[in-house]
C-alpha cells in the first residue's frame, strides 16, 4: 500500500507542467517606463546673470566696471503639474534665484546684490533615446519680482519667458526619475534706469528629482 502511494505521488510531481518551476519575468506595475500623471519636482542648482557691474577692484575713478557674469548662486524651484502623455506635460513653476556682484545700473543706489523670484506656466515636450533614458525641452514663461529693486523708487515687478533642457532617467524607485536641467531665462522689468537694460538674461545649472503620483 505504502508503494502505492509513493508511485502515485511521484507521477503526480512528473506531470507537474515545466512552466511552474521557471523564474518568472513579469515586470512589476510600478517599474513601467513612461508612467503619466499629477507630479512633483524640485530642482537645486547655481544661478548666474549675464552682464552688470560690479565694484572696481583697482580702486579707480570709475565707481563701477562691467563684468560678464555674476557671481554662480544658489537657486532653488518646484514645478508641480500633470503628465498628459508619456511625451507631453504641463505644469506651475515657482523659482527663487539669487544674483550676486552684478548690479544693473552705474547708479550707487543700485544693488549688486539681488533675488529673482520667478512663477510661471511650465509646457514640456520629450523622446526616449533609449528605454527609461530621455531628452526633455521646456518652455516656460511668467511673473518676475526682483528684490530690492534695480533703483530704490523703481518698480520691482516685471514679466519672464525662458527654456530649459534636460536629460532625465526614470529609476526602478517606485514614480522617481531623476535628470539634469540647463535653463535660459530672459526677465523684462517694467521700470528701469536710463543706463540699464530693462532685460536681465540668465542661466542655471540644477539637478532635478521628480515623483509621479
Amino acid at each position: 500500500m505504502r508503494f502505492t502511494n509513493y508511485l502515485l505521488l511521484a507521477s503526480l510531481a512528473l506531470s507537474a507542467p515545466v512552466s511552474a518551476f521557471e523564474p518568472t519575468t513579469e515586470v512589476q506595475e510600478d517599474a513601467v517606463v513612461g508612467r503619466t500623471g499629477f507630479f512633483l519636482a524640485g530642482t537645486a542648482g547655481v544661478f548666474s546673470a549675464i552682464g552688470g557691474y560690479k565694484a572696481d577692484p583697482e580702486g579707480s575713478a570709475k565707481p563701477r566696471i562691467s563684468r560678464s557674469l555674476s557671481s554662480a548662486e544658489p537657486t532653488l524651484g518646484l514645478l508641480i503639474g500633470y503628465d498628459f502623455l508619456e511625451y507631453v506635460g504641463l505644469g506651475v513653476r515657482l523659482q527663487q534665484a539669487y544674483v550676486s556682484g552684478a548690479a544693473r545700473s552705474l547708479n550707487p543706489d543700485s544693488p549688486t546684490d539681488f533675488g529673482l523670484l520667478m512663477a510661471d506656466a511650465n509646457l514640456s515636450g520629450a523622446f526616449y533615446i533609449v528605454d527609461r533614458l530621455k531628452l526633455e525641452a521646456s518652455l516656460f514663461g511668467g511673473f518676475t519680482w526682483m528684490t530690492p529693486a534695480i533703483l530704490p523708487a523703481s518698480t520691482p515687478y516685471g514679466v519672464n519667458g525662458g527654456l530649459a533642457l534636460g536629460i532625465k532617467f526614470e529609476t526602478l524607485l517606485s514614480n522617481m526619475v531623476v535628470g539634469l536641467d540647463l535653463s535660459g531665462y530672459a526677465n523684462y522689468l517694467l521700470d528701469a534706469p536710463a543706463d540699464s537694460s530693462n532685460l536681465i538674461w540668465a542661466f542655471s545649472v540644477a539637478p532635478v528629482v521628480k515623483y509621479v503620483l
